[in-house]
């Protein structure tokens, strides 16, 4: 297999573990691209690439007489939000290498270490006397790293494409994983740490992997508990909410020097564009932007509601629309890459052009309001025991039923249409002992119970802040996981305190924005044009399908299905969600294959 270029943030390196020379096509493979970056020392080599700007932090230990020379090398990519007070738990100067400071918390806390050391990042410790390599990820992910093996030499990078051309790793699929990754959540909660390349595990948001000539081990932390009920009041909570989410923003914005806010003028967004305009550096570039429908197109869009937001706090907006060569099933190529997966978000197209718009801006960093409903904007579902349902209310939830039943029997556990042969190749894999429900429960307290972990919380620490655009990174605040524990100890009812829905974000916006923004119920499409571009596009992607059926495509996937599908939804044909997600779903993966046979095949 060739080298393969390395357009991706995070670690790479080649390390061996049987005291064996590095093998130097391995290493073309693997560093080639990085030439001026590799770090060399006894057994290994290892290189950091972050275009973004983030901080790189390398330590080297030194002997016990104080000379170099052990081989033992710690790398930390990111940062701590709070290295000074770490430091002072460790009895370390205050301005201790980063790096080595998060392997002396590893020594101390092993496993929860990741608690201890708040921010995101990803370390690196290779002990050379032992030829053991420990990665070690933040709570929430920063950086993908995958990790090949065969006992006598290892090989780490953030993509697969790079370890599937190492000779020793190949890109064959693993059968399972990969049907697994195109799975409902019951499914895809199966995977854990393996991928969809056979014998290529990944390091999880908040786990440690240790390698060595013994084998692969892996480690989570413990549990966390739900903590005892807070006496707090709800002003007295929000308080708390308030100084906490500030300090979040104001200790990343710090770091970065462009800025820019996904804005679509609905609570989550709102607020983040409140606390990102008032905790910036008074010279720091801040930006809005907004996805947007075509001018003149009579779509609706949040623009308006975008707008009255950044006029308030005086930040200019920019419009974000799709590329005019973006298409709902076809990810581009670099999108594909980013994500090395046949299913991602259904508005790709979209994330492309925001993360274009941000670079475009001069941002270092991309705020998402993802995962608020997590916390400070949660609809309050979970309050009270099940409601009493009426003959009409039973009438209208089959009726719901009926029309976003499957309209197919084959495959219901998938976001894809699979293929008969795949389908059966892993039916008896994916069956489980009872059924599993389409949806997981609503969770059930009383307004004066904790709050607690909604679900959904685990899934979002394993999202990569790495999007498309290697000099930019996408910031998460509300998942944050000081910000989810401490809210899971407030009263569940102060999400709905006063009745009123939604109450923590209302109550941290009021005053600070127009009351119009901070009283808006819930608002419209994310992607304006989505649906349209669904029947506009569907004849591109039935002119792509032979290619893809060549690629491999029709292995996994039933492409004469898709075909049929694409045809109907072209001609007009009304589907319920669930079935156009299967459509989409299903042209995205053929792209993946067809992409995959071209990079790594």
């Amino acid at each position: 297999m060739g080298t393969v270029s390395v357009p991706r943030n995070g670690l790479f390196g080649l390390f061996s573990l049987d005291g064996a020379p590095l093998d130097a096509r391995d290493s073309q493979t693997v560093l080639g691209a990085l030439a001026d970056k590799v770090v060399a020392t006894s057994g290994a080599l290892v290189a950091a690439l972050d275009a973004s700007g983030a901080a790189i932090h390398v330590h080297e230990d030194s002997r016990s007489d104080g000379a170099p020379g052990t081989g033992n090398i710690a790398i930390l990519l990111g940062d701590l939000d709070e290295a000074m007070a770490v430091a002072a738990r460790l009895t370390m100067p205050a301005n201790s290498n980063r790096a080595a400071l998060a392997a002396a918390a590893l020594d101390r806390w092993g496993r929860n270490a990741p608690r201890q050391l708040a921010g995101e990042w990803l370390l690196l410790r290779w002990h050379a006397s032992s030829r053991t390599l420990i990665l070690l990820s933040s709570e929430t992910l920063y950086e993908n790293c995958q990790v090949a093996t065969d006992g006598r030499r290892l090989a780490i990078a953030p993509n697969l494409a790079c370890l599937a051309a190492l000779p020793w790793v190949g890109g064959d699929f693993d059968p399972d994983i990969l049907m697994r990754t195109m799975g409902r959540s019951h499914l895809r909660e199966a995977i854990g740490a393996r991928t969809i390349l056979k014998g290529v595990m990944r390091l999880r948001a908040g786990a440690c992997i240790t390698v060595s000539s013994h084998g692969l081990h892996l480690a989570a932390p413990d549990p966390s508990a739900i903590p005892a009920l807070a006496a707090i009041t709800f002003d007295d909570a929000i308080a708390e909410l308030d100084a906490l989410l500030r300090s979040n923003m104001r200790q990343r914005l710090s770091r970065v020097g462009g800025v820019a806010v996904q804005m679509s003028g609905g609570l989550d967004s709102s607020l983040l564009g409140l606390l990102a305009a008032e905790e910036r550096r008074s010279d720091q570039r801040l930006v809005f932007l907004t996805s947007a429908a075509p001018e003149d197109s009579g779509v609706e869009d949040e623009s308006m509601w975008a707008d009255l937001v950044a006029r308030h706090l005086g930040v200019p907006m920019v419009k974000v629309r799709p590329a005019l060569d973006a298409d709902v099933y076809r990810p581009s190529a670099r999108a594909l890459a980013a994500t090395e997966t046949p299913a991602h978000s259904l508005r790709h197209y979209l994330y492309e052009a925001l993360a274009d718009a941000a670079l475009a801006t001069d941002s270092q960093s991309l705020v998402d309001g993802m995962y608020g409903e997590m916390t400070i904007s949660n609809h309050g579902h979970c309050l009270g025991s099940a409601p009493v349902r009426s003959p009409r209310m039973i009438l209208r939830s089959w009726r719901k039923w009926w029309i976003n039943r499957s309209i197919s029997t084959r495959g219901d556990d998938y976001h894809v249409m699979p293929s008969r042969t795949a389908f059966a190749s892993v039916a008896a894999l994916h069956a489980e002992p009872t059924p599993h429900p389409r949806h997981p429960a609503i969770r059930r307290l009383s307004p004066d119970e904790p709050f607690g972990f909604e679900y959904g919380t685990n899934k979002a620490s394993q999202i990569s802040t790495s999007i498309g655009q290697p000099a930019v990174r996408t910031l998460f605040p509300f998942r944050d996981p000081r910000l989810i524990r401490l809210m899971s100890s407030f009263p569940a009812g102060f999400v709905r305190h006063g009745g009123i829905d939604r109450a923590p974000a209302r109550a941290l916006m009021h005053g600070h924005l127009p009351e119009a923004v901070v009283t808006r119920p819930k608002g419209t499409a994310f992607s304006p044009t989505y649906h349209l571009m669904l029947r506009a596009q569907a004849d591109a992607a039935i002119a792509r399908l032979p290619d893809q059926e060549q690629a491999g495509a029709g292995e996994w996937l039933d492409l004469a299905w898709l075909k049929v599908m694409l045809a109907s939804v072209r001609d007009g044909a009304r589907f319920n969600t669930q079935t156009l997600v299967r459509i989409q779903g299903s042209a995205y993966a053929a792209e993946f294959f067809r992409w995959w046979a071209r990079v790594v095949r």
